[in-house]
């Protein structure tokens, strides 16, 4: 959390406020109000095509919270506005920011569902094949580079 800024309901206490947006006891930031009047009043675009996006989210129909979560909303941007403004900080929480992203790639992510969700075991593909572009080349989809090795498997194999 050091170097992002989140906003918004914690996981244990969403179901408390989709309860109180049901019975409608949350009470609302009056800075939604505001912005839900703007957007009725057309600043945003045409009302109509609107309308039902907005009743999706009034009358206790708020399913994902936009409206309990739109004052730390608000809170967020403000300290990113903040941080934004001294571009030495700006760029050691990008830097720091994206280095911390590895943990996420997709790659990493894959292969954790296909072994701890599906149950997939590791499957080698057969490499490096030759391939040979001729017969696309003849297409004049690619250049004709002539053979090379595939450093991977290759649905192309069969061409040659």
């Amino acid at each position: 959390e050091k170097n992002m800024f989140i906003f918004g309901a914690k996981a244990d206490q969403v179901e408390d406020l989709r309860k109180q947006m049901r019975e409608r006891t949350l009470n609302l930031d009056s800075r939604w109000n505001e912005l839900l009047k703007l957007i009725e009043q057309g600043v945003f675009g045409n009302f109509p095509d609107l309308s039902t996006l907005l009743s999706s989210i009034k009358d206790g129909n708020d399913h994902y919270l936009l409206s309990a979560d739109f004052p730390s909303y608000l809170d967020a941007q403000e300290k990113i506005d903040a941080a934004y403004k001294n571009k030495k900080l700006w760029n050691t929480m990008s830097i720091l920011s994206t280095a911390g992203m590895g943990k996420f790639s997709s790659d990493r992510s894959i292969r954790d569902y296909a072994i701890n969700i599906w149950d997939l075991k590791p499957f080698k593909r057969p490499g490096p094949i030759p391939l040979s572009t001729d017969k696309l080349a003849e297409t004049g989809l690619v250049p004709n580079i002539g053979s090379v090795n595939s450093p991977i498997g290759s649905p192309f194999s069969g061409l040659s």
